[in-house]
């Protein structure tokens, strides 16, 4: 299974400016997310899906819905994947494990998608919510304009891992963590 994975960092955010630039730990968020897809075995290539300089993504694309990012990454690479890994910036406790790990379940099940997703709820009463940190879609799917496809799985991540940095709030507790657990 060819995977190409599609790191997604805007240069736009009304709550964070600059976001995927914002520093967390001893490095910036769109640092984080190439280490963590160097980090998988099973990704192909990566790139990046961006408006900062210097990868040019158009800002109307870059401003838009998720799934046109991952079109127009598709339409600069000549080979052809079977999937599609968006790693959006914004979350840095992401690692190549949980990318690997999402990509095996997608193979491994025959599924359409997979993503990864955290319990926002008690232990004996889990309330599984989608996290951004890894969203696995066949390509077909992806050029269908959907991220999810009809045979979906999840994988679970701890809340730790699964901070995702979406206001400044956010960027705070990312930094905590990241002191907390040096």
């Amino acid at each position: 299974m060819r995977a190409l994975g599609v790191i997604c960092a805007r240069l736009g955010s009304a709550r964070v400016p600059t976001k995927a630039l914002a520093v967390v730990g001893a490095c910036t968020l769109f640092e984080h997310a190439e280490r963590a897809a160097a980090e998988s075995r099973r990704l192909e290539r990566v790139l990046c899906a961006s408006n900062l300089p210097p990868w040019g993504m158009p800002t109307r694309i870059a401003d838009g819905p998720l799934i046109g990012a991952l079109q127009w990454a598709l339409d600069q690479v000549v080979a052809e994947y079977d999937v599609v890994v968006t790693l959006q910036a914004c979350i840095p406790f992401r690692t190549g494990a949980h990318i690997d790990a999402t990509l095996e379940m997608l193979d491994r099940c025959g599924l359409d998608s997979a993503q990864t997703v955290v319990n926002v709820g008690w232990e004996a009463a889990p309330v599984w919510k989608p996290n951004g940190a890894v969203y696995a879609t066949r390509t077909a799917w992806v050029r269908r304009g959907r991220l999810i496809g009809p045979r979906h799985g999840c994988l679970a991540m701890t809340p730790a891992e699964s901070v995702n940095v979406d206001s400044a709030w956010d960027l705070r507790v990312a930094r905590g963590v990241c002191t907390s657990s040096s």
